[in-house]
């Protein structure tokens, strides 16, 4: 299973640059580099690593939901017993760590460390409006008109929408396409 992610990484739009950016820049621990390095090469004993790699006789099929293969990917992001709650947290905890860096951009008090913050539904002070996971009022029914985050620049009198996603690394083009369909059937740019 080794060498995987980096197969998913070569191929477009991924920068790899960017990708390994997180190795030089956040001084974690070897050991912990280590595990992030082994859950994105797919090395974990899953189910399916049990039956491809080590050929024990057990079902690769995921504990969880007894649907899909249980790969690390499908753990992380696909597993539909997990979904409900566990990647939810992970998505708003993503959204949460933007929604602060707007805030300390636009001088809005929040606490000192992102990992503290807890976002308000809405924040309006002389520079800005902005709203958290609120569906904004359209004149037409529109699906999908609920950004993670939405601000407004009172002095260029513009907008900004932010919504987030988690995918799996192969999934990343997709799941960017999708928020980019949604954007232009709302009719937001």
């Amino acid at each position: 299973m080794h060498g995987q992610y980096r197969h998913l990484t070569e191929k477009p739009p991924v920068d790899m640059k960017e990708t390994y950016r997180w190795l030089k820049s956040l001084n974690i621990p070897a050991a912990t580099e280590g595990l992030v390095v082994a859950a994105q090469d797919q090395a974990f004993r899953t189910q399916y690593y049990e039956r491809n790699i080590l050929h024990r006789d057990v079902s690769p099929t995921c504990r969880m939901c007894s649907v899909g293969l249980e790969t690390v990917d499908h753990i992380v992001a696909g597993c539909s017993a997990l979904a409900p709650m566990d990647y939810t947290d992970r998505h708003n905890q993503v959204a949460s760590i933007i929604h602060w860096g707007v805030c300390c951009h636009f001088g809005v008090p929040v606490e000192s460390r992102w990992y503290q913050h807890h976002p308000d539904r809405l924040v309006d002070t002389d520079n800005i409006t902005m709203m958290w996971d609120t569906a904004i009022p359209t004149a037409r029914k529109i699906n999908s008109n609920s950004p993670d985050i939405c601000f407004k620049t009172k002095k260029t009198n513009t907008c900004l929408l932010i919504d987030i996603s988690c995918p799996p690394d192969g999934n990343v083009a997709r799941k960017q396409a999708e928020k980019l369909t949604n954007t232009a059937t709302c009719g937001w740019r």
